[in-house]
């Protein structure tokens, strides 16, 4: 039963919407930077699952990486993905992409069911990226990014942060997400339930997480059983 939990953490990109092609979207919308995109997805790699003690500390170690691997000085490449890069991202989600259109409905049963709801995303701007995607920001109860934590997914203590803000314990609180390497593995580590999220499913099936199974299904099935 998906509808038994007190608390849900959503995440954002491949779950609320599909978000194939995104790269290359990325890199159509600003293909003079197409180094800087590559430095970006290579350092968020390196840095996946590192707790930092601070926001600060994390960017420190982000840029230094992504910097490096675009081949451009760390103030520049800053400058680039503070004042540019986060808008691109906004306005290749609002050109391209919407968010799959029973979302919402999904929030607001949660809600009736007197659950508490959560978007919860490895990158910075879920308000405004929630708002390109045409899923009102307001329809959930908390927006967390994992740059603010100063940790990546599958990092632990960002999860367990996140269960206190929402007063419940793990085994509470159900992480739907469309990678077990991030997501499923933050909500097993963390001690709370994990659905995987994937579309080629047909039917309903099963993802491992380090050992664990947990059910595996597209999100019209997940949808479908939330809505009944």
């Amino acid at each position: 039963m998906l509808s038994q939990y007190k608390a849900y953490i959503f995440d954002l990109d491949g779950t609320l919407y599909d978000n194939r092609r995104i790269g290359f979207n990325l890199v159509r919308r600003d293909l003079f930077h197409i180094l800087y995109i590559k430095g970006e997805r290579m350092a968020r790699k390196m840095l996946r699952g590192v707790e930092f003690s601070s926001k600060d500390e994390f960017y420190e170690h982000f840029f230094k990486e992504a910097s490096t691997e675009a081949g451009v000085p760390v103030d520049i490449y800053t400058s680039w993905y503070e004042k540019k890069y986060r808008d691109v991202l906004t306005r290749t989600l609002k050109h391209s992409y919407k968010g799959h259109s029973e979302a919402v409905d999904v929030f607001r049963k949660l809600h009736d069911n007197g659950a508490k709801v959560a978007v919860y995303s490895d990158y910075c701007g879920v308000e405004d990226r929630m708002s390109a995607l045409k899923l009102p920001p307001k329809s959930v109860d908390y927006l967390f990014d994992a740059e603010e934590f100063g940790a990546l997914k599958p990092a632990k203590a960002p999860f367990l942060k996140i269960a206190g803000i929402l007063g419940q314990s793990p085994e509470d609180i159900l992480v739907i997400g469309d990678r077990t390497d991030t997501d499923g593995k933050g909500a097993k580590m963390s001690g709370m339930n994990f659905v995987h999220i994937n579309d080629r499913l047909a039917q309903v099936g099963q993802s491992n997480v380090d050992g664990k199974a947990y059910p595996a299904m597209s999100w019209k099935h997940f949808a479908e059983e939330i809505l009944g």
